[in-house]
């Protein structure tokens, strides 16, 4: 199987397990519902979404330079953003706060900044190759 549909599927799963992670947690909140929690499944299934298109559209995209360094930056702010909207929920429904939540989606969108720079070096021309 190539790797973007590998990806895809474990992608799909996963987006899969943190929605059903949700219903049952929000099950036993005694009626507290947290919007976090019912949307934490979004960032992991746009990340699918993407491995799909890049699957799909640009198989060849995976032999690029620089492949790697983006598919992990990418990961990591998947992560970053859905631990942040579960751990912000799981507080926010607890009836708590932290000013530190805000840090999860700082991590986020630093990793999604930098997985979009290392996508434009898949364009860049290497050394080797002159």
């Amino acid at each position: 199987m190539k790797s973007n549909a590998k990806r895809a599927l474990i992608f799909i799963g996963l987006s899969l397990f943190v929605f059903v992670f949700g219903l049952v947690y929000h099950s036993f909140s005694h009626g507290v519902i947290s919007s976090d929690m019912a949307n934490a499944w979004i960032p992991v299934a746009a990340a699918a979404l993407v491995y799909t298109i890049i699957w799909l559209i640009f198989p060849k995209l995976a032999k690029r330079p620089y492949y790697r360094l983006t598919v992990n930056l990418l990961n990591a702010a998947t992560a970053w953003q859905s631990l942040g909207m579960i751990v912000k929920a799981v507080i926010e429904i607890a009836g708590s706060s932290s000013p530190y939540l805000v840090a999860y989606q700082w991590a986020a969108w630093i990793f999604y900044s930098l997985s979009t720079i290392s996508l434009g070096l898949w364009f860049t021309k290497s050394k080797s190759a002159q």
